[in-house]
């Protein structure tokens, strides 16, 4: 009996599925993130019937200085065809509140980027995220986590 909890902890454990089909992590440079240093998230497709969740970790100060920022996403799919879109980060609320988990130091928030996506490609998809603010360099992002989930249906 004694060994019958922690079996069924551990196939409990061990018998999720989280979903996570990618998860990458693009450290930012602790100087700033100029425009020069994209994060770019490279991630293989095979199932075109499944739907996705694509999710954006973003760690930053809870110095930061603004309520959001600005992104400039590129999409590049298997057969080479682009596509930009300029994406604004929310990161605190109307009133002043950083949203997600914050510390001391820092605040790290998930933000859904598209939900119940489809790919119409099987193969080799990259994301490049640059910056796109006012600023050459933008201070006190520390990270971005890119995630490719299966939505469960």
């Amino acid at each position: 009996m004694r060994f019958l909890i922690p079996m069924l902890l551990c196939f409990g454990l061990f018998s999720c599925d989280s979903g996570v089909i990618f998860k990458e992590k693009a450290a930012i440079n602790s100087n700033g993130w100029d425009y020069k240093s994209p994060a770019i998230f490279t991630f293989t497709v095979s199932d075109t019937l499944q739907a996705y969740d694509l999710i954006l970790k973003i760690d930053h100060d809870v110095e930061f200085s603004s309520q959001n920022f600005y992104t400039q996403f590129t999409t590049t799919y298997p057969d080479g065809k682009e596509i930009k879109d300029v994406v604004s980060m929310e990161l605190s609320s109307n009133y002043g509140q950083w949203m997600g988990d914050c510390d001391d130091d820092n605040c790290l928030i998930d933000i859904l980027l598209k939900g119940s996506t489809r790919f119409k490609q099987s193969g080799q998809h990259t994301i490049k995220i640059a910056q796109y603010t006012r600023e050459e360099v933008l201070h006190g992002i520390r990270s971005l986590e890119f995630q490719l989930i299966k939505e469960k249906g």
